[in-house]
């Protein structure tokens, strides 16, 4: 299991560096905070499938298979912190990296409420 999260590191390492080129940032993050955001965040899904079910006997997500899944900016302007990263489908993650936040404000304001709630609730455990 730790392997999926080292590849989700060095995804988000490769997906920064074809992005930004050679202003690439050295991340902010390390394997303590991947974990954090895939399991305990985002729970090993797409923050598009919306609120995990609740199972009776816990959340079985959490060790759910994310080789499909990518990390990336919810605000490209921003760095890739805890509370500026969203986990989508690899295909989701690139529409997402072309889509301003103000249109998804305006177009799919449920996915950008989840999100920012998502992302305040990280920046809250996480920093605070």
């Amino acid at each position: 299991q730790e392997r999926q999260y080292d590849e989700q590191l060095t995804f988000l390492r490769d997906r920064e560096c074809s992005r930004f080129g050679e202003a690439c940032p050295e991340l902010p993050l390390d394997f303590n905070d991947i974990i954090y955001l895939i399991r305990e965040l985002w729970r090993g899904r797409s923050a598009r499938d919306g609120e995990p079910p609740l199972r009776p006997g816990g959340d079985k997500g959490l060790h759910r298979a994310t080789a499909h899944l990518r990390l990336t900016r919810w605000d490209k302007s921003e760095p890739p912190t805890v509370d500026n990263l969203v986990l989508l489908t690899l295909e989701q993650a690139d529409e997402h990296d072309v889509t301003a936040l103000e249109d998804l404000r305006t177009n799919d304001p449920d996915f950008y409420a989840r999100c920012t709630r998502m992302l305040t609730k990280a920046r809250h455990e996480h920093y605070y």
